[in-house]
């Protein structure tokens, strides 16, 4: 298998498990009091244009700290969001929802780039210095297009209890 196809797939795999937090997050956005459609495609658009991580994680952080306390990136979870631990032990910035995602990209798409680099490495390819920030990138385009794809579907008024 080539580099570029191991890597397509390997980031693919890595897609999937993240998957139902993907969900979540996306559940989240729909239920989140003044969250429009035009803001979710506005991260979208960040995230497919960005040449760096820091760019998405600097929109993320400005529209957390422009919006009103409790309504769109400064909702509160309705669920425990992001791995273990109950939404009560996590600190109360996670428990918003643009914080949330940005403690999300730091950390466990930071996991899942670690583990596709490994998994190249494992068969024998050299990794490049910068194919790490392209993983890591396209992985960030991976999560906020199932999130989107979610929201869209919850805001829709779907329950997603037919979806299966």
């Amino acid at each position: 298998m080539t580099p570029e196809t191991l890597l397509a797939h390997e980031i693919s795999r890595q897609a999937d498990e993240f998957y139902p937090e993907a969900e979540r997050f996306g559940a989240w956005m729909a239920a989140a009091d003044g969250m429009r459609r035009a803001q979710v495609s506005q991260l979208e658009a960040i995230v497919n244009s960005a040449l760096k991580v820091a760019d998405v994680l600097d929109f993320l952080k400005r529209q957390t700290g422009r919006a009103k306390p409790r309504t769109t990136w400064r909702s509160s979870s309705p669920e425990p969001v992001g791995g273990t631990g109950a939404a009560a032990e996590r600190p109360a910035e996670a428990q918003i929802l643009g914080a949330a995602l940005i403690e999300y990209i730091q950390k466990r798409l930071v996991t899942s780039r670690d583990k596709v680099l490994q998994a190249i490495k494992e068969q024998g390819h050299e990794v490049r210095p910068e194919r790490a920030q392209e993983v890591y990138l396209a992985l960030i385009r991976a999560f906020v297009a199932q999130a989107a794809a979610h929201y869209t579907f919850k805001a829709g008024g779907n329950s997603g209890a037919d979806a299966q």
